[in-house]
């Protein structure tokens, strides 16, 4: 879908598998906070803390929204994202042979 809006080329294919990333990530800690420990672990001096996992949680979701962003992909940012326009075969046309092709 974004690369028919023109809104994923080549060019972008980094950031774009950063963004998969990040999100493979953040469900990852959710399924951990999500397990029998939970959002809480517990020291060796039996304190009860929150898991490492929540503060990874929420690292990667602001990975996430920074990167989704940059794409378009959440309204407030759609408007201000241009796609890549596309040249056609006409537009090549009309480079080499002058609007006569």
């Amino acid at each position: 879908m974004l690369h028919e809006q023109g809104l994923l080329v080549d060019s972008y294919r980094e950031p774009f598998e950063c963004l998969c990333d990040s999100y493979g990530r953040f469900v990852l800690a959710c399924q951990k906070c999500d397990d029998e420990d939970g959002m809480v672990t517990e020291t060796d001096k039996g304190n009860a803390v929150q898991s490492p996992w929540v503060a990874i949680r929420k690292q990667m979701w602001e990975q996430i929204y920074k990167a989704a962003t940059c794409f378009g992909l959440t309204p407030a940012d759609l408007s201000g994202v241009r796609s890549v326009e596309k040249p056609t075969i006409e537009d090549g046309k009309k480079k080499f042979f002058g609007g006569a092709g």
